[in-house]
């Protein structure tokens, strides 16, 4: 028994743990499969994306029309107001130049 133990020992030693020794036959297959696969995961992402963006995935288009829609011009307006007067806030913010900081370390 103390035998099979020591030759169990010199057998896991001698292997390469690793397996890093060259192996084209397995090489090839982990190459070929790994690509493989990566193949067939862009088709299906290709084919996601350009279903979603031509809005007809699983044949189902996208209604992008609303029945009955109305406007308030009164209300746009006002909100427009109020983004113009920020617009011309951020554009003096940006042509204001900063203030001279002191370096306290001179």
């Amino acid at each position: 028994m103390l035998d099979s133990i020591k030759n169990r020992i010199k057998d896991f030693r001698g292997r390469d743990a690793l397996h890093s020794d060259i192996n084209p036959k397995r090489d090839w297959k982990l190459l070929l499969t790994f690509f493989s696969c990566m193949v067939v995961v862009l088709f299906v992402a290709d084919y996601i994306l350009l279903s979603t963006s031509t809005n007809s995935f699983e044949g189902t288009p996208l209604d992008t029309t609303i029945a009955g829609l109305s406007i308030n011009n009164a209300k746009l307006s006002d909100t427009l107001e109020v983004w113009k007067i920020r617009e011309t806030k951020f554009n003096d913010l940006l042509k204001m130049k900063p203030a001279q900081l002191i370096d306290p370390s001179q």
